[in-house]
């Protein structure tokens, strides 16, 4: 019976690296078991992973219970995952039943960094890397401006705070994977693509979040660092019923999409780069019902 669960280890064709949610990844992967080892049962893979029950694992799998470090142990030992299996699994169930914010982003950058260390290319580790760092955005808006140079060098010095010229030479690669950004007919500069990126529902949401918080922490420092002239920094202190509170939304929606077609649809040359931040947050504390 070993022997028969190893060689069908060695024949696996699901790559767990290739996840984002460790309850598909267990279903999938229980199919598979099914599908090519008629020895497999609940019964079986309880006795090998030290489980109590059958039953236990069972739960897990339907979405019943939740993982403990320990199940997660014994859920490895029972699949026989390797090092990197064992902790790519448990920082994924970490991140999924994880709340606070500041540990989901330690355990999603543990699961990318073995993501790229296994060479897993698609776009949505390629999506983590263009958010993760605020020029990424800035350096596809700069090939728009006149004047622009492919040269990383000269990328590097035109953005502001400047970045290194390293920084600058990963960011056009990373446009280039990502079908942002292509080589103009001359092959020595660079050209806008019509095509847009956006920040997916659900696990990766988060993607979105960190990008706007590290934009708000430049929208302070330039307040210091940026001339009154260049930059406009407003804001207003109003009451608002909590029913009329969608329908502002819903117009914040609408002007950003409506300045975005706009913007879009300028054919001349850019002269500058900006960031435009709208925030809505609440100041006083809901009443508990």
């Amino acid at each position: 019976m070993r022997n028969l669960f190893i060689r069908m280890k060695q024949q696996e064709d699901i790559n767990l690296f290739t996840y984002n949610d460790p309850f598909t990844y267990l279903r999938d992967k229980v199919q598979w078991l099914k599908k090519n080892n008629r020895a497999f049962s609940f019964r079986y893979f309880a006795k090998k992973a030290n489980f109590s029950s059958p039953s236990t694992f069972k739960l897990i799998l339907d979405g019943k219970r939740n993982m403990t470090v320990d199940s997660v142990e014994k859920i490895n030992k029972g699949l026989q995952h390797n090092l990197s299996e064992s902790e790519y699994f448990l920082n994924l169930v970490l991140l999924h039943q994880e709340k606070n914010h500041e540990k989901k982003k330690k355990y999603f950058d543990a699961i990318y960094k073995i993501q790229k260390r296994k060479n897993i290319k698609d776009i949505q580790t390629d999506q983590y890397e263009y958010f993760s760092k605020w020029y990424h955005p800035v350096v596809r808006e700069l090939v728009r401006c006149e004047g622009f140079k492919g040269d990383p060098e000269w990328i590097a010095k035109k953005i502001f705070p400047a970045i290194s010229v390293s920084q600058a030479k990963k960011s056009v690669q990373l446009l280039l994977r990502l079908g942002l950004i292509e080589k103009d007919p001359t092959g020595e500069s660079y050209v806008l693509t019509n095509r847009a990126i956006s920040t997916p529902k659900d696990f990766f949401s988060l993607l979105g979040r960190n990008f706007h918080k590290e934009m708000g922490k430049k929208g302070m420092e330039a307040l210091d660092t940026v001339a009154v002239e260049q930059r406009d920094i407003t804001g207003i202190v109003f009451g608002i019923p909590r029913d009329a509170l969608q329908e502002l939304k819903q117009r914040l929606g609408e002007f950003r999409k409506e300045l975005t077609s706009t913007i879009g649809s300028m054919e001349q040359e850019t002269d500058d780069v900006y960031y435009l931040n709208i925030q809505l947050f609440p100041v006083t504390k809901k009443e508990e019902q």
